[in-house]
């Protein structure tokens, strides 16, 4: 049970990074689909 707990924290801690990253990276160079998005 602590094996599953632990990949699930690491996976939760893996998919933040993934995701600040990704924003930072979206905010520091705008991309058409953001334009898109942010029309839509």
């Amino acid at each position: 049970m602590q094996a599953l707990y632990a990949i699930v924290t690491a996976g939760t801690a893996m998919a933040a990074l993934g995701y600040l990253t990704f924003g930072f990276m979206a905010a520091d160079v705008p991309t058409p689909t953001d334009d898109s998005e942010a029309t839509a």
